[in-house]
């Protein structure tokens, strides 16, 4: 996932702030007034030694625990550490108490892109590159579920999907014709499914795994669809293309993010924003 971090930075791309950014910070501040008046310096201290901003420490757990262990000892550090695990836990009632840290805040951020899906409304053309199923099924779930129920749906899948009031393609029917027609007929159905939409709502078209087109000789032509969309869909249309992460390289990364004006990770999970 740290290439991907790279690229997207390379490429101008920023992490958008959320709900999360907001509940880590204030948990650890209210985990760190225990020392009455000195939290304050000692917050700086230890960006001090981790070398960061306050605001990039707060945001940095591990970075917390490493500062808290150097400065006040592996039992201090322990005890904080548990304060501001119970603070957390405040904002996610359904969390497990015996989950640690890390996956207290992904639950917390990965609330922060349900939230992010759920509110797209048209001419947009969102990546989701993932590297857990079951997190991918949840968000495109919401995606979908959370659209007015006369919004037109669309979802093209490996294996028969079964959203409520969502047309469902399979990868494998593109096969049936020329390669050269295959994304002719994606396209055929994809304005079939929004020439219905009457309303002022975008329709809502996602794909489960687009690494497929690059596993079964549609790399090229499947790129030059998702250049035919761009950074900002012409019609009124929230793509959602998601892909297997462990199925894509350096090179397919580099290609395809471009063509996108928000991408989404889950791991972990964040939303980032195109350049303007």
């Amino acid at each position: 996932m740290s290439e991907c971090l790279h690229i997207l930075d390379r490429l101008g791309y920023s992490r958008l702030s959320g709900n999360a950014d907001q509940i880590l910070i204030e948990s650890v501040r209210d985990a760190l007034r225990i020392f009455g008046d000195a939290a304050g310096s000692l917050i700086s201290i230890l960006a001090t030694d981790s070398g960061l901003s306050e605001k990039e420490l707060l945001l940095d757990y591990r970075a917390v625990e490493m500062s808290l262990n150097r400065r006040l000892g592996k039992d201090i550090g322990k005890m904080i550490m548990g304060l501001i695990k119970k603070e957390l836990l405040r904002h996610v009632p359904s969390a497990d108490s015996d989950q640690d840290i890390g996956e207290i805040v992904d639950r917390i951020r990965i609330t922060d892109v349900v939230n992010f899906v759920r509110s797209r409304e048209g001419h947009e053309h969102v990546l989701f590159l993932y590297k857990n199923a079951k997190t991918k099924d949840e968000v495109l779930a919401e995606f979908f579920e959370s659209a007015a129920t006369t919004t037109p749906k669309g979802i093209l899948s490996v294996s028969p999907c079964r959203i409520p009031s969502t047309n469902n393609m399979l990868y494998g029917e593109l096969l049936s014709v020329e390669r050269s027609k295959a994304m002719s007929k994606a396209f055929d159905w994809v304005y079939t499914i929004h020439s219905v939409n009457d309303s002022k709502k975008g329709t809502r078209i996602a794909g489960e795994d687009a690494s497929w087109f690059f596993r079964n000789g549609l790399e090229n032509e499947f790129t030059q669809g998702e250049r035919a969309i761009g950074t900002r869909a012409a019609e009124n249309i929230s793509f959602l293309c998601s892909y297997d992460l462990a199925k894509l390289d350096e090179r397919h990364l580099e290609t395809i993010i471009p063509f996108h004006g928000f991408v989404i990770l889950d791991d972990p999970p964040a939303v980032y924003k195109g350049p303007a």
